[in-house]
């Protein structure tokens, strides 16, 4: 998520983005047992955006699937420049660390 992705919207970025969080959002509906997934960003705001899908709490109905959309757009338009990808990508290997998960291979 950045602020350029809301300014320029043209180059589609925004939209290819919101378009894969609905896809992994329909894609786990009726699977809540099976997968766990955290779904957050990132901006020159924070290495931590907060996008309301947490480990064991997926959305539970299309409202809620929506609000997550809603935050991410929202996000660009109010979020300054800058870039915390190193950040973002080391707090979320932590975090995976600390809560014993790790990726299937």
């Amino acid at each position: 998520l950045s602020m350029s992705m809301g300014r320029y919207a043209a180059d589609g970025r925004l939209q290819r983005s919101l378009e894969a969080a609905v896809m992994v959002l329909e894609a786990v509906k009726g699977f809540e047992q099976k997968f766990e997934i955290r779904y957050s960003g990132h901006s020159g705001d924070s290495d931590n955006v907060e996008l309301g899908v947490e480990f064991g709490h997926l959305p539970r109905n299309d409202k809620e699937r929506l609000s997550v959309i809603r935050k991410m757009n929202s996000h660009v338009q109010m979020c300054d420049s800058g870039d915390t990808t190193v950040q973002a990508i080391r707090k979320a290997v932590d975090q995976m660390a600390r809560d014993g998960r790790e990726a299937d291979a």
